[in-house]
């Protein structure tokens, strides 16, 4: 599996630049620990619960895994490793938008998540997390997943 990850500071292009192309590009949306589910409706629930932080420039986590066509993985297999993942780098209690595309050769899901806790009751409310060493937690987590699946890298 390949990780990418990047900030911004546009949910509303994310979003739509995520969601765009229709059923020929995107396979599947949900979403995590949002009021709203349509795309645009969620983007702004990110940006708004975004402005508690009056310090964060980039609040916008975009990642990305693509998986080998080889691994012949099932749209159930591809989200549980993005939940994973979210899991293993402390944002599994943020906002996110999760897409599925289909648009090339091998699958890849895409997340946009939330920097900024919203959750008034979690912990670090209001503050951002820090993608400080993400690339190598990215790493360590996929490939840790690759081997307890056996599939291809692992």
């Amino acid at each position: 599996m390949i990780g990418k990850a990047r900030t911004g500071a546009d949910f509303g292009g994310l979003s739509s630049y995520l969601t765009a192309g229709g059923e020929e590009r995107v396979s599947h949306v949900e979403t995590r620990h949002t009021f709203e589910q349509d795309p645009a409706k969620v983007a702004q629930e990110m940006r708004d619960a975004a402005s508690l932080s009056d310090r964060v420039e980039k609040p916008v986590y975009h990642l990305s895994v693509s998986f080998p066509v080889e691994d012949d993985t099932s749209h159930d297999e591809r989200l549980e490793v993005m939940d994973e993942l979210l899991e293993d780098l402390g944002l599994d209690d943020r906002q996110a938008l999760i897409v599925e595309h289909q648009d090339e050769q091998h699958p890849h899901v895409h997340a946009m998540v939330n920097r900024v806790q919203h959750d008034p009751q979690a912990e670090g409310y209001a503050k951002a997390w820090t993608n400080s060493n993400d690339f190598r937690k990215i790493e360590r987590s996929l490939r840790r997943m690759e081997k307890e699946r056996e599939w291809r890298g692992g």
